[in-house]
């Protein structure tokens, strides 16, 4: 069962690490965390799953997992993951009331599907010199959110990179409903010598609610959460995982296929489903 109970601010989990952070050695994680809880129309629904693998070298690249529950006319989806070497972030929440052949509404029920994805990492920067520079982490966000006025909906999105014993930077943003998003954050430090940073990446999205015949809410950020760092010239960098952004990420247009044929060997996600019967 998911660890789930509520999902805390990326600004508070930022603002605990500044104040106690001092030495290295705490990142090289990969997080997903995801759930479905409520009822429908009489079933009590509460399934979920966690999975997080924290190592240096990071044994395994990256974690993944996924359910759909139906019940009494309704569906409900996650889908969370991490993936450290391709520096990606995934996550889908859903909710959808079926058509029923008597047209008639169905009542309201409350269902809550919510999912996190979530890579830290230390990096180590190394200049030919003592000159300044500056190191870019960026996270580019595409997808869609498509919500029917009776539900409910949470996300955030947001980075973090913290000099060790030095500054930081953090940016976080709530995604707006919309058929497309294209969103980009950028957090920057500007480094001196050889310099280790720590970075945090997170995803969060929860739906809740959905009433009526034929209502759907959808949130599908897993068309990718891409991680890139932009350094200058001369400036060579490792990770304390070994694995980070060592992988090519495959064109957008390839993304979907590539998700589709995963899903049909049932290699995208471990899953779990535990329904309760009211």
């Amino acid at each position: 069962m998911s660890s789930i109970t509520r999902y805390a601010s990326l600004f508070s989990a930022a603002l605990l690490f500044v104040v106690l952070s001092s030495t290295t050695g705490q990142a090289s994680k990969i997080t997903v965390d995801a759930a479905i809880r409520g009822y429908a129309n009489g079933f009590f629904i509460d399934t979920g799953d966690s999975w997080s693998e924290q190592g240096s070298p990071l044994a395994v690249p990256e974690v993944s997992i996924s359910d759909s529950v139906s019940a009494n006319g309704y569906t409900f989806e996650y889908l969370a993951s991490s993936n450290m070497q391709e520096g990606s972030l995934k996550v889908l929440t859903s909710a959808v009331s079926n058509p029923h052949s008597s047209g008639s509404a169905t009542s309201s029920i409350m269902g809550m599907p919510q999912a996190l994805a979530q890579i830290e990492e230390d990096l180590t920067f190394t200049p030919p010199d003592n000159n300044p520079y500056q190191v870019t982490l960026s996270m580019a966000i595409n997808g869609s959110i498509s919500l029917d006025p009776s539900t409910g909906y949470y996300n955030l999105m947001g980075l973090l990179m913290q000099e060790y014993g030095g500054a930081n930077d953090q940016e976080y943003i709530s995604l707006t409903p919309s058929n497309s998003i294209n969103e980009l954050l950028e957090v920057s430090l500007t480094l001196q010598g050889v310099s280790t940073v720590y970075i945090f990446a997170d995803m969060e999205s929860y739906i809740y609610g959905i009433a009526g015949d034929g209502k759907q809410s959808i949130a599908d950020l897993s068309h990718t959460a891409q991680l890139a760092i932009s350094m200058p010239s001369g400036v060579s960098m490792a990770s304390d995982s070994g694995i980070f952004l060592t992988a090519a990420v495959p064109e957008p247009g390839t993304l979907p296929l590539m998700l589709s044929g995963l899903a049909g060997l049932g290699l995208l996600g471990r899953r779990r489903r535990h329904g309760k019967g009211a």
